[in-house]
């Protein structure tokens, strides 16, 4: 059973391309009688448009891409279960394809409304610059998002393993369990499970409680 932040960053990964290009659709309907046929698609160095497509055209042009590269994405992710910095790094990549897609069919879909010829459209100098900052800022939070959600939490490090009290509820990692705690930040407990995944918790002193659970868990398994 997959992880909870796996399934998260799977969900992710899905999100963007499935919301980018249903919302595409249901733009192009409604604003569809208000487009000149064919379409000023493409810019040239005087800004004005040297490429046309018709509307049919158009969606296809801009599902196609984000469409593949998400599910390699997926593909990859599936492939990197054991891999939490790889999976970061493939919802950033979904998130910033399906950005940059979305600001393009903006884009052409402003300046082609109400238009009655295309080719009096023109694109402003600030489209492509305007489609990479978009890229990057839709990256960004899927990075953001993808990461790991540290909440503040009382501990406990025993003979039994690690609790964590977080009222009304206690969850504990037996010794056993673990493979390798550290600490991150001074106040970030990250212990690294057996079974691939990693489990956060702050902690007023993270170096203090990765040294016991460490010292614990290599007794525990040197008993066995």
């Amino acid at each position: 059973m997959p992880s909870p932040k796996f399934a998260r960053r799977l969900l992710l990964t899905l999100a963007p391309p499935v919301l980018v290009l249903g919302a595409a659709f249901l733009t192009w309907h409604a604003l569809a009688e208000r487009m000149p046929e064919p379409l000023a698609a493409n810019v040239g160095p005087s800004g004005r448009a040297n490429s046309h497509l018709s509307g049919s055209g158009l969606l296809s042009v801009f599902s196609f891409p984000p469409a593949v590269i998400s599910l390699l994405c997926l593909a990859l992710l599936l492939m990197a279960r054991r891999n939490p910095p790889a999976q970061r790094f493939l919802v950033l990549t979904s998130f910033a394809v399906s950005g940059m897609h979305a600001a393009l069919f903006a884009a052409v879909v402003a300046a082609n409304l109400d238009v009655a010829d295309a080719k009096s459209v023109t694109f402003g100098w600030w489209t492509f610059p305007l489609t990479l900052l978009v890229a990057a800022l839709s990256g960004a939070l899927g990075y953001a998002l993808a990461g790991e959600v540290v909440i503040p939490k009382r501990i406990t490090v025993d003979a039994k393993g690690l609790t964590v009290y977080s009222a009304p509820l206690r969850k504990r990692i037996a010794l056993d369990e673990v493979k390798l705690a550290r600490a991150r930040s001074g106040t970030t407990l990250v212990v690294e499970l057996d079974n691939g995944t990693e489990y956060v918790v702050t902690v007023d002193d993270a170096d203090s409680a990765a040294t016991q659970l460490n010292s614990l868990a290599e007794r525990a398994r040197t008993r066995d």
